[in-house]
């Protein structure tokens, strides 16, 4: 069993991801925090491989996002928040940031579980490691484009 970092001010937002989580049998190496500071006590705990970070939080999520790259280099990063169709900037900037995965946080907690599922299930196999997801060339090539 892996453990999952959910990191997000919104009770109700972080109770959805936490129950997408579960109908996935990811429910005992979950960990919530509403703050970063919460968040790094149980990255010195906890062996977290996943982290979902909110929006809106005081920190802000780019640095939230940036900060947890740092501090768990093999781990697949999921940025979401409430976004425009339309409007790719936002969602490139959280890749550039260090998130593997981005997405909208509108979503109910089964569709959720959808877009989870084929992560969770290749990070248990072992077969995604960290910034994998992200080359660097790639990285590069979209902080230029930014």
């Amino acid at each position: 069993m892996m453990d999952v970092l959910v990191l997000d001010n919104d009770a109700e937002r972080r109770r959805r991801f936490v129950d997408a989580l579960d109908w996935l049998g990811c429910s005992s190496g979950v960990f919530e925090a509403d703050a970063l500071a919460t968040a790094n006590t149980w990255i010195t705990t906890a062996n977290c491989r996943v982290a979902l970070i909110g929006p809106e939080l005081a920190e802000g999520t780019m640095t939230a996002i940036d900060h947890l790259r740092r501090r768990l280099d093999e781990a697949q990063i999921v940025a979401y928040q409430a976004f425009d169709h339309r409007d790719r900037s936002l969602r490139q900037s959280f890749r550039i940031a260090g998130a593997n995965y981005v997405f909208d946080s509108r979503m109910s907690s089964w569709k959720i579980a959808l877009l989870l599922r084929p992560l969770m299930q290749k990070m248990e196999c072992g077969l995604v490691s960290g910034l994998a997801a992200i080359p660097a060339r790639q990285r590069m090539q979209l902080q230029q484009e930014a």
